[in-house]
C-alpha cells in the first residue's frame, strides 16, 4: 500500500500542471497527451479481454478455421480502424475545434436527431463490447476453475 501511495503522490505532482484547467479540458484533455499514449489507449480498448479467445478460436475452428492468413487479416482488421479514427479525428478537430465528443460533433454538423441516433449506436457498441468482456471472463473461469460461467459474470456485473 505504501508503494501505491508513493506512486500516486508522484503522479499527482506531475499532473499539477493541469490543476488550473477548465471544465472543457477536464472532459476532452485536448492536446494534453502524446500521440503514442492515445494510440495505446485506443489499442487497449479495441483488444480487450476477448483477445485471449477470439484470434485463437478463429484460427482453429473445425471445418473452416482461417489459419495463419486468417490471424494476419484478423490483426490488420483490428488495427486498421484505429488508424482511420486517428485520421478522421484529426480532420474533425481541425474543422470543429469546439466539439468535445462524437455526439457533440454530430449535433453541430447534422442536428439533434442524428446526435441521438449516434449516441444510441455508441451505447449499443459499448454494451456489445461489455458483453464480450463478461463472456470472456466467464469463459476463463469455466475453463480454468470448472465453474459455471454465469457465476463470475454475475459477480463482476454486481461490482459495477
Amino acid at each position: 500500500m505504501l508503494i501505491f501511495a508513493v506512486i500516486a503522490l508522484n503522479y499527482a505532482t506531475k499532473m499539477k500542471k493541469f490543476a488550473d484547467s477548465d471544465t472543457e479540458f477536464f472532459l476532452t484533455a485536448r492536446n494534453s497527451q502524446k500521440a503514442s499514449n492515445i494510440a495505446w489507449s485506443f489499442y487497449s480498448s479495441t483488444v480487450g479481454a476477448w483477445v485471449l479467445f477470439g484470434p485463437a478460436a478463429y484460427a482453429v475452428i473445425p471445418d473452416g478455421g482461417a489459419g495463419y492468413l486468417g490471424i494476419i487479416l484478423y490483426g490488420l482488421c483490428s488495427g486498421f480502424p484505429i488508424l482511420v479514427i486517428a485520421w478522421i479525428g484529426s480532420a474533425i478537430r481541425i474543422r470543429h475545434p469546439k466539439a468535445m465528443s462524437i455526439g457533440d460533433f454530430v449535433y453541430w454538423r447534422y442536428g439533434r436527431i442524428y446526435e441521438i441516433y449516434t449516441s444510441l449506436l455508441v451505447i449499443f457498441a459499448v454494451g456489445l463490447g461489455l458483453s464480450i468482456e463478461y463472456t470472456t471472463i466467464g469463459g476463463l473461469f469455466e475453463h480454468f476453475y470448472e465453474i459455471d460461467r454465469k457465476v463470475p459474470i454475475a459477480l463482476v456485473f454486481s461490482v459495477f
